[in-house]
C-alpha cells in the first residue's frame, strides 16, 4: 500500500564527515545520506540532528541548504563537535573508526520537534548510531510515540557502538527493517554463507517479530532479498560494475534505502524496489564516498524508473 508520497519523510540520526584514506572529508552518516538522496530525488526530506558549533558544522548547513534541504531540524551544540569518521578499506569493504561522544549523541527534545504533527509526515526513518547514547535514544521514543508514524529502521550495526536492547527496540517498533548479511548473521547469531541460508535467517527473524512487515536483506555483489510477514520471498541479482568504473562501497546500502524509502512511499511492488534500489546503489559505488551534488546521477535514475 502506498503511503502520502507528496509529505515529507523525517530522518532522525547522525550527519558527520566520512574521512577517507587520502584525507579527503565527505558528507555522510548513514541518515544524512539518505536524507540527502531523498533530496536529490525530488522528495523533502526532514533532517533531524545535531551538530557542533564548529567549521565542519557550519559547513554542514551551507550544504545542506545549496542543496534545498530543510534545516528546521539540525540542532547547534557548543560542547560537543560535530561527527567525524575515519574510513579504510578492509578485507571485506570499508572500516569505520568512529569517535565516541559527538554532537549527534545530544539529539534534544526541542520546541522544533516537540512541535511536529503526524499528519505532516509520511514516515519516520531512522538507524541506530546516534541512539547509542540515552539523550538520543530518549528523543527518538518520544517523538516516535508522540508522531506514532510508520517507521523504516535501517539497523546499520557499528561495533562497538550497539547493544542488543538496542536491537530489540528498534525491532519491536518498525514496520520496515532493512539489514545487511553481516548484520542479519549477528542479530540471528547464526552463520550463513548462500542465499537459501540468508532466506531462512530473515524467515525466523520475521517470524519473532509479527510486526515487521517487510525485511530486506542487502547482500553485496549478490544483490538483495525481501521477505514479507506472509512468506513471500523476492530476490534480485546484483548489477555488476566495470572494474575500471569502481571506486568504492561506502554509503551502498544507504543508497539502496533511499530508493526503498520512495518505493514504499510511491507503492512499488516488492521486485521493483529492489531492482531500483539495487541499480542506484551500484551507481553509488563509482563515486568516492557515499554523497555527491551531481545531479545527472539522480536524474537518470529517474529515467530509469520512468518517473
Amino acid at each position: 500500500m502506498a503511503l502520502s508520497h507528496d509529505k515529507p519523510i523525517i530522518v532522525f540520526g547522525e550527519v558527520l564527515f566520512d574521512v577517507l584514506p587520502d584525507g579527503k572529508e565527505i558528507l555522510g552518516g548513514a541518515p544524512f545520506n539518505v536524507a540527502w538522496h531523498l533530496q536529490g530525488f525530488g522528495y523533502k526530506p526532514l533532517m533531524l540532528s545535531r551538530v557542533g558549533n564548529d567549521v565542519r558544522g557550519k559547513k554542514i548547513r551551507n550544504v545542506m541548504q545549496q542543496w534545498g534541504m530543510d534545516t528546521r531540524g539540525l540542532q547547534i551544540d557548543s560542547s560537543y563537535p560535530t561527527g567525524m569518521v575515519s574510513i579504510s578499506h578492509g578485507e571485506h569493504g570499508p572500516k569505520f573508526q568512529i569517535e565516541p561522544n559527538q554532537a549527534y549523541d545530544h539529539i534534544l527534545l526541542d520546541d522544533t520537534l516537540a512541535n511536529l504533527t503526524n499528519n505532516e509526515f509520511a514516515l519516520l526513518l531512522h538507524g541506530t548510531l546516534a541512539i547509542r547514547s540515552e539523550t538520543s535514544r530518549q528523543s527518538l521514543v518520544s517523538l516516535r510515540g508522540q508522531l506514532q508514524l510508520p517507521v523504516l529502521a535501517d539497523l546499520n550495526l557499528r561495533t562497538p557502538w550497539w547493544n542488543p536492547s538496542i536491537v530489540e527496540d528498534t525491532l519491536k517498533n518498525t514496520r520496515w527493517v532493512k539489514v545487511n548479511d553481516e548484520e542479519l548473521k549477528i542479530i540471528s547469531r547464526k552463520e550463513a554463507t548462500s542465499k537459501n541460508q540468508y532466506i531462512e535467517l530473515a524467515t525466523q527473524l520475521i517470524n519473532q517479530y509479527k510486526n515487521i512487515e517487510l525485511l530486506l536483506v542487502t547482500l553485496g555483489a549478490e544483490g538483495s532479498l525481501a521477505l514479507k510477514q506472509d512468506g513471500e520471498v523476492s530476490h534480485e541479482k546484483g548489477i555488476p560494475i566495470p572494474p575500471t568504473e569502481f571506486k568504492d562501497t561506502v554509503g551502498a546500502g544507504d543508497a539502496f534505502t533511499a530508493v526503498v524509502t520512495i518505493g514504499l512511499l510511491e507503492g512499488w511492488d516488492i521486485d521493483a524496489i529492489l531492482q531500483r534500489a539495487n541499480r542506484f546503489a551500484s551507481e553509488i559505488c563509482k563515486i568516492h564516498g557515499a554523497t555527491t551534488i551531481d545531479r545527472t546521477i539522480y536524474d537518470t535514475q529517474l529515467k530509469y524508473w520512468g518517473a
